[in-house]
């Protein structure tokens, strides 16, 4: 079997997703699961990589708090089911 740099490259696409577009480890890391069944589907050997226990946290942009004005908005195109469930505080 020729060498193939197939872990380098699922290594370094994690990466540049993180850094380089921004994305959030969450979002990475089903991006790479969508690369790694591409690749079993085809029926290339996939390596084992590194396996790190990083928590996934939401970026710091996404972490907006929603003022009772906005709130109160959105509760105006909801259907009832939805206003049941949106949890509002005062």
């Amino acid at each position: 079997m020729r060498q193939r740099s197939i872990k380098k490259y699922l290594i370094g696409s994690g990466k540049r997703l993180q850094k380089e577009r921004g994305n959030a480890n969450l979002t990475a890391r089903s991006r790479l699961a969508g690369l790694k069944s591409f690749y079993q589907a085809l029926d290339i050997e996939i390596p084992e990589l590194p396996q790190a226990r990083i928590k996934a946290y939401p970026l710091k942009g996404n972490m907006d708090i929603h003022t009772e004005e906005q709130l109160q908005e959105v509760l105006k195109v909801y259907d009832p089911l939805k206003k049941a469930i949106l949890p509002v505080s005062q």
